[in-house]
């Protein structure tokens, strides 16, 4: 493992980047590791590291690498998106231990100044509607809500039945730190079309602030979706006992395994030994 030495010094005040090399990463995280008192003895391991913290870089080397994969955003692009909204920022982290790289990252945003990005990004779209409209519309209180900014995953973590943990284990963390946390009662994002479908799979009662899909941040299809705190344990949980029913009903591995996933998002079964944060 990598000492903290190994790792070159950061600079005297703190500028995040986007433009970490893949061996920039792996070295920070090898730093990191060492800094934690207690590592998860598993494979992958889910941290929460605030935006202001040079570690922090560690998710934003996840963004940048996956939004210039997929939508073509540069670092400065990104620094530009989220520059405004770094200090307000909590990122959700999940490290391959082994490899010693992060693979997977979901950024939330607290309200602040510049507000919450998701809801004051609405103006830049075609829908015609105001984040303090919205605010007004689904009676939302931006000091109690969680902007869900970004979710990445690194390709070879992503995509086949085998590779859904890092995902997994950042809804679970955003469970357990926001969903359910009572300061918190509603919860935002814009996301594309494809990630969107991943939610609807996983049966959490996200609504569309408005139907259409736009163009943002090079995402051809995005949509702005709302979803009150309160809603999620039920609905989770609701389809996971379905779920687990119908498989035993129909002997169906698709169904036991698709259970078993939202029995780890529910309750945390087989997932939250691998959080490397107290829950709450």
């Amino acid at each position: 493992m990598a000492t903290i030495e190994q790792y070159p010094e950061q600079a005297e005040v703190y500028a995040p980047r986007y433009d970490l090399t893949a061996n920039e990463a792996h070295l920070l995280c090898a730093d990191f590791l060492n800094s934690q008192e207690e590592v998860p003895q598993t494979a992958l391991g889910c941290y929460i590291v605030d935006g202001s913290d040079p570690y922090s870089d560690l998710a934003r080397f996840v963004e940048g690498s996956v939004f210039l994969e997929t939508f073509g955003n540069t670092p400065d692009d990104l620094a530009a998106e989220y520059g405004p909204y770094e200090p307000a920022s909590q990122m959700i982290i999940v490290i391959d231990h082994e490899a010693q790289m992060p693979v997977g990252v979901l950024r939330t945003i607290h309200n602040s100044d510049a507000g919450l990005k998701s809801l004051a990004d609405l103006e830049r779209t075609e829908l015609g509607v105001t984040g303090d409209q919205v605010c007004r519309e689904l009676d939302i209180d931006p000091q109690r809500c969680v902007d869900v900014g970004t979710l990445a995953i690194a390709p070879e973590y992503r995509g086949s039945a085998g590779q859904v943990l890092p995902s997994l284990l950042l809804y679970r963390s955003l469970y357990l730190k926001y969903l359910n946390h009572p300061d918190f009662d509603h919860v935002v994002t814009i996301i594309d079309k494809k990630a969107e479908k991943n939610l609807f799979k996983l049966n959490f009662p996200f609504r569309p602030i408005r139907d259409e899909y736009f163009n943002y941040i090079d995402s051809k299809k995005s949509r702005a979706l709302y979803g009150v705190n309160q809603e999620f344990y039920p609905s989770v949980s609701r389809r996971q006992q379905e779920l687990a029913q119908q498989a035993e009903a129909e002997q169906s591995d698709a169904k036991n395994w698709y259970a078993i996933m939202l029995d780890g998002l529910a309750h945390g079964t087989g997932l939250d030994e691998m959080l490397a944060f107290p829950k709450e």
